[in-house]
């Protein structure tokens, strides 16, 4: 932490990063930025008064005074007019008459930067081991790894460079985690797991838990056998209290750059491809198998054993419940390509007129067969 000094001036503070721009307001320091010196920070041009003072960064919905905001897009960009932000990032070749601007290529990366200057630096773990945690004497942890206090790790476990383990995880004999990796609070890792660089474990996963597999024996269900193990490759971000199952024999795997959402759970046996993206609550039973750059939407289930090509999209609580074969994007439960699908949400809408109709088509054929049992017409052309 660098100590601040009161005789600097006003307008400078210094932190890790550098300068931070701002003034004292009692004791507290607001950070300050003028919409040139944004602009000068971002490399981009700005159009009108550039002496407008900025404190702070926010979305559309929620910005107010002293605030800088963006719009990405001409949708966005109309919404300006009824914002109460002191400033805005807007396209090159847009205009935005009354309100001061930064102008860029892509407001979005450029609000994320600006947001960052008006944001708490990350917070950096030093190397090396807590004396809180707990770390059997023949784990092998590179010099530059970090583990915090709480942290249990088990004997033959292997830490990669620069790899942080907060307070609370459990990692179990055996397991590798490469390098830059970061295990959040609480993780519970079980033995043999293998996990490789760049790799991210949000608060409250596990990793390597038995699968849900069971046999009937005598009348009783038996647990299966659980001699696998899980792999996860580089780059893969799993949010909090997901949970991957170990594989019956061999791995259950998630392939490189894949990004799991929160609560997702991932069955034993399962070969998930590589830049996958798998949304929040959705369950895949064991045995599944999905090609590269799958998307899988909140809620979805995918029965056992089912294979899906690459490119495929499935829609939010959709339900698989056989191979996919053609890229293309899936809906409904069980899941159908788009196309169908619509057609026949857009029937079940008018369902319940459809109905009424239905019932007083009925009436009428019912009114109709009574009159032409009266007349006698009915039996006569029987005759």
């Amino acid at each position: 932490m660098v100590a601040l000094v009161s005789n600097w001036p006003d307008r400078v503070r210094f932190a890790a990063s550098g300068p931070i721009r701002g003034a004292w307001e009692g004791d507290r320091f607001v950070k300050q930025y003028t919409l040139a010196e944004l602009a000068s920070c971002c490399a981009v041009p700005f159009d009108g008064d550039g002496s407008t003072v900025i404190t702070d960064a926010a979305v559309i919905a929620v910005a107010g005074s002293g605030d800088l905001t963006f719009a990405r897009d001409e949708v966005n960009l109309s919404k300006l007019s009824s914002c109460g932000a002191s400033a805005a990032i807007i396209p090159l070749g847009c205009e935005l008459p009354g309100l001061p601007v930064l102008m860029a290529d892509d407001p979005t990366r450029v609000f994320v930067n600006v947001v960052k200057l008006f944001r708490p630096a990350p917070l950096e773990y030093p190397a090396g081991i807590s004396p809180l945690a707990h770390v059997d004497s023949s784990a092998q942890l590179d010099d530059t790894a970090s583990v915090q206090a709480g942290a249990v790790i088990a004997a033959n476990v292997e830490i990669g460079p620069r790899s942080q383990i907060h307070g609370g995880v459990q990692i179990l004999p055996g397991t590798r985690i490469g390098s830059d990796c970061v295990i959040f609070p609480n993780v519970t890792i079980y033995e043999h797991v293998v996990i490789g660089d760049r790799v991210v474990v949000h608060a409250g996963c596990v990793l390597g838990g038995y699968g849900f597999g069971y046999d009937l024996v005598d009348g009783s269900h038996r647990l299966g056998y659980q001699l696998g193990n899980v792999i996860i490759e580089d780059d893969v971000d799993i949010g909090p209290c997901s949970t991957i199952d170990r594989g019956t024999f061999g791995p259950t795997r998630i392939g490189a750059g894949t990004k799991l959402d929160n609560h997702v759970q991932i069955a034993h046996n399962c070969c998930i491809g590589h830049h996958n993206i798998i949304c929040a609550l959705a369950g895949i039973a064991g045995s599944v198998t999905t090609g590269d750059y799958v998307v899988i939407g909140g809620q979805v289930g995918i029965r056992d054993h089912t294979k899906i090509c690459a490119e495929v999209r499935v829609g939010a609580q959709s339900g698989i419940m056989q191979d996919i074969t053609e890229p293309n994007t899936y809906l409904g439960s069980p899941a159908v390509q788009d196309q169908q699908q619509l057609k026949t949400f857009a029937v079940m809408r008018h369902l319940p007129e459809m109905r009424k109709r239905l019932r007083q088509v009925q009436r009428e054929l019912s009114e109709l067969k009574s009159r032409l049992d009266g007349d006698g017409l009915i039996s006569e052309d029987a005759a």
